[in-house]
């Protein structure tokens, strides 16, 4: 029909349909692969847009300490590991937790919440689901994912918080092996 089909590695078909003997742009598809790789032992994880890694500030193992944006050097800052039983993920060379910070209260699940690295404990607040979609979403706060702070920045030093869900690049991280 001159609009073709498309196959991948993971089996995906298209089907193109004409329309008036034309294939119209709305039938025209491109597929990408991104999440092509589940933790498995240590990774980083990587932001596709911008390049850049969830780093602990300072290489610092101080709990409190802030988890920002900054250019991939795997580095200890920068190596996780996924608990599938108590669903946190765990900075190697601190073995501390990522969290939300404001755990308690009212404000808890407030858009901005701050994350940071802490003692691993059995709260809600360090509890994560590391999704198909790319997305790393807040057991504690459902509509919460891990977000870039400002979402036009790519800078290194962009600050990482939890933010509501929506299909912007700044929510999106690729577990990359190491």
């Amino acid at each position: 029909n001159g609009c073709g089909g498309v196959a991948s590695q993971r089996k995906v078909e298209l089907q193109g349909y004409m329309s008036s003997g034309m294939c119209s742009m709305q039938q025209k598809w491109k597929l990408e692969e991104w999440f092509d790789t589940e933790p498995n032992g240590n990774f980083v994880l990587l932001n596709p847009s911008t390049g850049k890694a969830l780093d602990v500030q300072g290489s610092k193992c101080d709990n409190g300490t802030n988890i920002h944006l900054w250019s991939r050097n795997d580095s200890g800052a920068q190596i996780f590991r996924y608990d599938t039983v108590t669903k946190q993920i765990i900075n190697v060379k601190c073995n501390k937790a990522v969290d939300l910070s404001g755990a308690g209260g009212n404000t808890a699940c407030d858009p901005g919440r701050n994350i940071l690295l802490w003692s691993p404990h059995s709260g809600s607040n360090q509890k994560w689901d590391l999704e198909p979609n790319n997305k790393i979403r807040s057991v504690q706060c459902p509509n919460m994912v891990i977000d870039i702070e400002g979402w036009n920045t790519r800078s290194n030093g962009a600050n990482i918080e939890a933010y509501i869900d929506n299909a912007n690049w700044d929510k999106v991280w690729k577990v990359t092996n190491v």
